[in-house]
């Protein structure tokens, strides 16, 4: 895949050397718009690049809940004095870690008279840090999705340590649970955001501490208590083992991507030395702006022209009406992230391009969706009937559904791969939240697979659930283009999102409160550690384990198909980013005229 910047408005004014139109390929965008052949419109009406869907917000960044709380010169001199306490509660926060490690394996009763001063230690970094986050950033982040669902587990972890601790160690639980809701909120952290990143980078491997410990019973003084749900015994260490090694695929995500954009960041600034709105530019990881699939327009002059020009990089503050810069950049609009764009070819598909018209015809297109209908309802029968023995018909007829399910679903799912385009389908299988999902998805099936015994009718229903879970992670590789031409909607996918939810639930209820008649669970791993209870992993547990992820995470999916623009894509997001013209805790303190302190009357605005 070749990415080309788009040119400014003033290259689009200038001559360039006229090239053939080729399908299949990612074309220049100066190339396009200046090929004298007839037929131009005809060609560019294929070629697609990601514009932002919507307006990038608006914020103030300086407002925290210390300068809102605080009087004015106690916020000054609290400012000031945290670059002088910055180094100290770093130092404490490195100590927090070893005391909870401490925790695990030091006997209670060494350990429990120290209990109070590491519940101290452990508090005082993250109060600390937190009192500066931008509330509006915070406003912003609880409209995410992730956010939730990552606090979620984040909970979960941390309650689940509690009760297995059983004893004043538990109180810890409640600091150790705050130290880790900052690193989710790190896109608020514009005044720590160093020592932030540094966290999210140990907060991976923390948590797989967490697991190890949990897993193979190294939690000193711990009974592990087992919670009964239905007929399915949960170990309390199984439910930290699941949620913690859930947050640290999140966590090294967030490692990962906050360290690799500060990386380009630096490197931008440095190819490109032109001053900047702020001292930092601080990358989000969590907040990401919506992106549609808009047709490549053929004029090269104008302000749309320029609009189109900079929709992928960074958004100047002419260019559009609701950029808003003060002298102090305390108020601006969020920018996209420096990239390049991505100009796309619709007829660049997996299909053969001469095998195109004949999957467009009206006849071609009735079979489609058909196929598609059918696969979709037979998949939901199959389900019932499986889910439901004291319904059940002859083995033979729900054979026969299954197969049917199972046809028809792959059929219109091969049919929807191969009118995928190929750069989009790149972008998605480097996605996060698709690779993410792929692996919940396979997983669940393979124990579904497990579970069933392997029989005909099930392995079937589970293999054409498997492939609507798939088809609707490909959507955003289908171009307008040709979804106009098949008549296809977004909202399509609604009945397709319903079914896997529904289903993954089912699963969920059944193995929790049924009976072996359907699933019948079997011993996975074992591993047996010297003096210590056994890790036993159930394919029934591990199968509950997904589908409460598949159960939490797909909703989001469900909300967007039902209330997102039609036009917008689900999975392809744009990185964002915002300006801080404050020094970071860790530089030297500046003078206060530098520094924003709210008025009386700026504070009275924020409390009415």
């Amino acid at each position: 895949m070749r990415i080309v910047p788009v040119p400014s408005a003033n290259d689009l004014t200038e001559s360039t050397p006229a090239l053939d139109v080729l399908a299949g390929s990612i074309i220049d965008a100066p190339q396009l718009i200046h090929k004298p052949q007839e037929g131009t419109q005809t060609e560019e009406r294929w070629l697609y690049e990601l514009q932002l869907a919507g307006v990038l917000p608006v914020v103030e960044i300086s407002k925290s809940t210390a300068s809102t709380l605080l009087p004015p010169t106690l916020y000054q001199w609290f400012e000031l004095k945290m670059h002088k306490l910055n180094s100290g509660l770093l130092t404490l926060f490195r100590i927090s870690l070893v005391a909870f490690a401490g925790l695990l394996v030091v006997p209670t009763e060494t350990i429990k008279p120290w209990i109070p001063l590491v519940f101290v230690i452990s508090t005082l970094p993250p109060l600390n840090f937190a009192s500066f986050f931008s509330l509006e950033v915070l406003a912003l982040l609880v409209r995410y999705y992730e956010f939730w669902f990552v606090s979620m587990l984040n909970t979960l972890t941390w309650l689940g340590l509690g009760v297995i601790f059983g004893d004043v160690r538990a109180i810890t639980c409640l600091t150790l649970w705050l130290n880790y809701q900052t690193v989710v909120a790190i896109d608020a952290n514009f005044r720590t955001f160093p020592a932030a990143v540094k966290s999210t980078v140990i907060s991976g491997p923390a948590m797989v501490a967490l697991v190890i410990c949990c897993a193979y019973s190294i939690v000193a003084d711990s009974s592990f208590p087992t919670l009964y749900i239905g007929v399915l015994p949960f170990q309390s260490r199984q439910v930290v083992v699941f949620t913690a090694s859930t947050i640290a695929v999140f966590m090294f995500k967030k490692a990962y991507t906050k360290r690799r954009r500060i990386r380009i960041r630096l490197q931008d600034r440095k190819n490109n030395p032109a001053p900047t709105p702020g001292r930092h530019s601080i990358p989000c990881v969590l907040i990401l702006a919506r992106v549609r699939l808009g047709l490549r327009g053929v004029s090269g002059a104008g302000p749309n022209a320029n609009d189109r020009a900079t929709n992928l990089g960074i958004r100047p503050a002419s260019a559009n009406a609701r950029s808003v810069y003060t002298n102090s950049a305390r108020i601006q609009q969020f920018h996209l992230a420096p990239t390049k764009a991505l100009i796309v070819d619709a007829r660049n598909i997996l299909l053969p391009k001469h095998m195109l018209k004949y999957l467009l015809s009206p006849y071609t297109k009735a079979v489609l969706y058909g196929f598609g209908a059918l696969g979709l309802s037979t998949t939901a029968i199959s389900w019932f009937l499986i889910l439901h023995e004291q319904q059940k018909l002859t083995e033979s007829l729900e054979v026969g559904i299954a197969v049917v399910a199972t046809t028809c679903s792959l059929i219109f799912t091969v049919a929807c791969a191969a009118l995928a385009q190929r750069d989009l389908l790149r972008l998605l299988i480097w996605n996060f939240d698709v690779l993410f999902s792929t692996c919940q998805g396979s997983v669940l099936a393979i124990c579904l697979l497990d579970l069933s015994r392997w029989r005909a009718s099930s392995c079937l229903a589970i293999v054409a659930w498997w492939l609507w879970f798939h088809v609707l992670l490909i959507i955003d590789a289908l171009t307008p283009s040709l979804t106009h031409k098949l008549r296809i909607r977004k909202y399509f996918g609604l009945p397709a999102v319903i079914v896997v939810i529904c289903v993954a639930a089912s699963c969920a209820v059944e193995l929790l409160i049924g009976d072996e008649a359907i699933f019948c669970s079997r011993l996975l791993w074992s591993v047996q550690v010297v003096n210590r209870a056994g890790f036993d992993i159930h394919t029934s547990t591990l199968a509950v384990q997904r589908t409460v992820t598949i159960v939490g995470w797909f909703p989001r999916l469900l909300a967007e198909l039902a209330w997102g623009s039609s036009n917008q894509v689900l999975f392809i997001l744009r990185q964002v980013e915002y300006f801080s013209p404050y020094a970071t805790f860790s530089e030297p303190a500046v003078t206060p005229s530098a520094e924003f302190v709210p008025t009386e009357r700026e504070r009275r605005k924020t409390r009415f």
